[in-house]
C-alpha cells in the first residue's frame, strides 16, 4: 500500500526474487505471461471475449465452441482454473473436500494461505488491496443460502484509489472521510445475476461479464467491505480474502 519507501533489506529481497524468477507482490502492473496468474488472467479474458450466450445458473452448462456459459461465480472461477491452472484448482478442492468449491470455500482457502511469495500449494494470500493486481481472485463469505455462500471475482485491473491527487506517499482519502477507511475502485470479471457499475452485460441480462465494484479497506489496507455497483455508503462488511496463484518452484 502507499507509504514510506521500502527498507534496503526489502529491496534486496525483491531483487533476489526477480533473479530467481519469482516476482514480489505488486511489482508488475500485470503478471508475466506463462506464470500461473498470467495464464489465469488470459483465460478469464478469453472466456469474456468468447461468451455469446450466457446466464447466471447454479447448474453449470458450458459449450465453449458455441460460446455458451450458464454458470455461477464459483463455477466460473473453477472453469478458469481448470483450463489455465488445474493443479491450483485441485489444491482448493482438496482443502474444501468439494469437487467444485463454492465462494465460501475459496474465501477460507485464500484466508488460510500464507502471504509469503511462495505461498502454499501454489497459492499465496495477498494481504492488502493495494498489492492486488490483475489475475488475482477476490472472494468473500456471505452465506445467504446453500447455493449462495458469497461471491468470487477475478481482478481485470489493478485496484485504484477512488480519489487521486494526494501528496506522493500519503494514503487515499475515503469520500466520507472515515479514519482508516480507504475506498478502491476495482474492475472485475464474474458471473452474476445483478450487474455492477459500468457493466458489460446488457440491461436485464445475467451471466459472465465485467464491471466495476468498490471495496473499503481497514487501516491495515485489508479489504473489509464491498460495494456492489456504486461508491456511496459503507458497503457490506464481510470476510474477504485475496488469492494469487504462484509457481510451485517459487516455494
Amino acid at each position: 500500500m502507499p507509504g514510506k519507501p521500502a527498507a534496503r533489506p526489502a529491496a534486496l529481497l525483491a531483487a533476489l526474487l526477480l533473479v530467481a524468477g519469482c516476482r514480489p507482490a505488486g511489482a508488475p502492473a500485470e503478471p508475466a505471461a506463462g506464470t500461473p496468474a498470467g495464464r489465469i488472467l488470459a483465460e478469464g479474458r478469453r472466456i469474456l471475449a468468447n461468451a455469446r450466450r450466457t446466464a447466471y445458473s447454479h447448474i453449470a452448462r458450458v459449450d465453449e465452441s458455441g460460446g455458451r456459459y450458464e454458470l455461477d461465480c464459483s463455477a466460473l472461477a473453477a472453469l478458469i482454473l481448470r483450463n489455465a491452472a488445474p493443479e491450483h484448482l485441485e489444491a482448493v478442492r482438496r482443502a474444501s473436500g468439494r469437487s467444485r468449491p463454492r465462494a465460501a470455500e475459496f474465501q477460507s482457502f485464500f484466508e488460510a494461505a500464507p502471504d509469503s511469495p511462495g505461498g502454499r500449494e501454489g497459492w499465496r494470500r495477498v494481504p492488502s488491496l493495494a498489492e492486488a493486481r490483475p489475475g488475482d481472485f477476490l472472494a468473500w463469505r456471505q452465506e445467504l443460502a446453500e447455493d449462495n455462500t458469497g461471491h468470487i471475482v477475478l481482478l481485470l485491473a489493478a485496484p485504484v484509489p477512488e480519489r487521486q491527487g494526494q501528496e506522493p506517499g500519503t494514503p487515499p482519502v475515503a469520500p466520507d472521510g472515515a479514519p482508516g477507511s480507504w475506498l478502491w475502485r476495482v474492475a472485475v470479471l464474474d458471473a452474476t445475476s445483478a450487474p455492477h457499475a459500468e457493466d458489460s452485460r446488457p440491461a436485464g441480462a445475467s451471466g459472465v461479464g465485467r464491471g466495476t465494484m468498490w471495496f473499503r479497506t481497514d487501516s491495515a489496507g485489508r479489504p473489509a467491505a464491498f460495494l456492489w455497483s456504486r461508491a456511496g455508503g459503507q458497503g457490506a462488511a464481510v470476510p474477504i480474502a485475496i488469492g494469487r496463484a504462484v509457481a510451485p518452484e517459487c516455494r
